[in-house]
């Protein structure tokens, strides 16, 4: 069985790798750190994961939710007790710990909020208690896409939930109605905390404030310049300058992305290398099951390589689609 599922995975990342590694130049030193790190920090991880997983679900499932909790608390009581400030633009702090970036943390934390819900053993009082402590966490970090992501992910599991049962149905209605008349004369009073908080002292709208959208907007261009092969593996702004400003100190290995996975990997591999991307990713009918819990753990994972970080910063993307798609074969969800 072990060997089955190894023999796949590599089935389908090893057209990619392969492809990764033409589209490679060697004599760029971030270009061969994004190879190394597709290799040894996803492909790699894949693999001791599936392993993990075959070689015994239940135990596998048993484990991860508590630990992934556990994981996720500890490191929101250490923010409390140890913050560290990290200065965005001059404009607005940000807390986050020792020299970690605050949307990785933003993430552990979202992560173990939705593990919480997932995992759905003890009152229910005490669940969303314990979910509800995550999110004043992810708001000290200052990251917006981790939240967003949370509860996007959260509302349509409470979608789905209520879809299933005519109780739960009711609750989150009756939930609707006390919370709405609540959260918009609350919003409207904090409605400059929140503009500072979302839009961070800028007068532009998130997405735009941000760089998303600039960012985006700049790998599309680099894609229809090169769409079938794209500009190369680590190639990403090159056209636009970005990385001749950034790479000041040839010593310096320095990551320039897009904040956006497909885009990242339609400007940087082309079209080839987007449909050896969704191969690796091995698309199905799991990917729809929502009855299966890893779902929705892939599905914040997706929304998180659609506001942040590149491919080799989002390895949640590959990990959870593994694992959702090893639980759909393995319980037959």
């Amino acid at each position: 069985m072990i060997a089955r599922q190894l023999f796949r995975l590599s089935l389908a990342w090893v057209p990619f790798i392969l492809f990764m590694i033409f589209r490679c130049d060697f004599g760029d030193p971030y270009s061969l750190k994004k190879l190394g790190l597709m290799i040894v920090a996803q492909f790699m991880t894949l693999i001791f994961v599936c392993v993990a997983y075959v070689n015994d679900p239940d135990r596998f499932d048993m484990h991860f939710y508590p630990w992934t909790i556990v994981i996720a608390s500890l490191l929101f009581v250490y923010l409390l007790a140890n913050p560290s400030k990290f200065e965005y633009v001059g404009v607005v702090e940000r807390l986050s710990l020792e020299t970690i970036n605050p949307i990785w943390l933003a993430r552990s934390f979202a992560t173990g909020a939705l593990c919480l819900l997932l995992l759905g053993k003890g009152p229910k009082w005490l669940i969303y208690a314990g979910c509800g402590l995550f999110i004043p966490g992810i708001i000290l970090t200052g990251s917006r896409g981790p939240l967003l992501s949370l509860l996007l992910t959260v509302a349509l599991f409470w979608i789905w939930r209520g879809l299933k049962s005519r109780s739960a149905l009711i609750t989150g209605i009756v939930l609707i109605c006390v919370i709405l008349p609540v959260a918009v004369i609350v919003l409207d009073q904090y409605q400059p905390t929140l503009d500072r908080y979302f839009q961070r002292g800028s007068k532009k709208t998130m997405f735009v404030q941000s760089g998303r959208f600039d960012g985006v907007t700049i790998a599309l261009r680099e894609f229809s310049s090169a769409p079938l092969l794209g500009r190369g593996l680590g190639k990403y702004g090159e056209v636009e300058g970005i990385r001749i400003k950034s790479f000041t100190n040839k010593q310096v290995v320095q990551a320039v992305y897009p904040h956006n996975v497909p885009a990242e990997v339609l400007a940087e591999l082309g079209l080839c290398g987007f449909a050896l991307f969704l191969i690796a990713l091995r698309p199905g009918k799991w990917m729809y099951n929502l009855s299966n819990r890893y779902v929705f753990l892939f599905i914040l994972s997706l929304l998180f390589s659609l506001s942040s970080g590149d491919i080799t910063g989002n390895s949640g993307l590959f990990i959870f689609g593994l694992i959702s798609r090893l639980a759909s074969e393995s319980y037959g969800q």
